[in-house]
């Protein structure tokens, strides 16, 4: 992945900082499958680090292209986001 953007390294910074903070394995030792589920558990955790639950909800960001202006991100991410926030409240 090439980084040009100053979103696009701060997504990349999020997906690594998540790999190091919650994975402790050498992906080139794993199964296929489970390196795919570490990508997505660094993913989920950059979204959740680059746009926090807590400043939607304190500044009222319940529209995605009030979240993506806000957090400078692109509206399908901010939208991503949201769904995650949404599926969050179902489940309580």
């Amino acid at each position: 992945m090439t980084v040009t953007t100053p979103y696009e390294m701060w997504l990349a910074f999020c997906h690594e900082l998540g790999h190091m903070m919650l994975h402790s394995t050498k992906q080139y030792c794993m199964s296929r499958m489970f390196n795919e589920y570490q990508e997505s558990q660094a993913d989920k955790f950059a979204l959740l680090m680059m746009m926090p639950g807590k400043l939607i909800e304190h500044h009222e960001l319940y529209d995605a292209k009030d979240v993506a202006y806000h957090f400078k991100v692109p509206f399908e991410i901010a939208l991503k986001r949201l769904e995650m926030l949404v599926a969050k409240l179902k489940i309580y």
